[in-house]
């Protein structure tokens, strides 16, 4: 992954965007754990104001499927980081915010399988 800073003309804003990003050769998003290590690792960013306890109640929470972030329990985040912040930390994995909340209240549990789940997101790729 690069670490560079985000054009957000370049984030997904429907499912089909997202779908289209996440199977390219984008080189500028987050496809894993280890991807969110590295920009931790640079100091700067939401993911460097994250306390460890949320940074990995969120980190263990994804999952990753298809190139990209399938699911996600973004509590932790909500409660450590403002919304832009929150915005700037989904335009890593190349998800628009407003995508995001379209997909807010489902868990992935399994391929193609969303559950109702209160605090986490269920993207297309699931």
């Amino acid at each position: 992954m690069k670490i560079q800073a985000i054009d957000k003309s370049k984030l997904a804003k429907t499912d089909e965007e997202y779908l289209a990003l996440i199977s390219s050769d984008a080189d500028w998003i987050a496809r894993s754990s280890d991807d969110l290590q590295t920009l931790r690792d640079t100091k700067e960013g939401p993911l460097a104001k994250l306390s460890e306890e949320s940074y990995y109640e969120f980190v263990n929470s994804l999952m990753f499927s298809q190139g990209g972030l399938a699911t996600a329990n973004c509590r932790p985040v909500m409660n450590e980081l403002t919304l832009k912040e929150v915005g700037d930390l989904f335009g890593r994995f190349g998800i628009d915010l407003g995508l995001a909340a379209d997909h807010e209240g489902f868990k992935c549990v399994s391929l193609h399988n969303c559950k109702v789940m209160t605090d986490y997101i269920c993207m297309s790729n699931c």
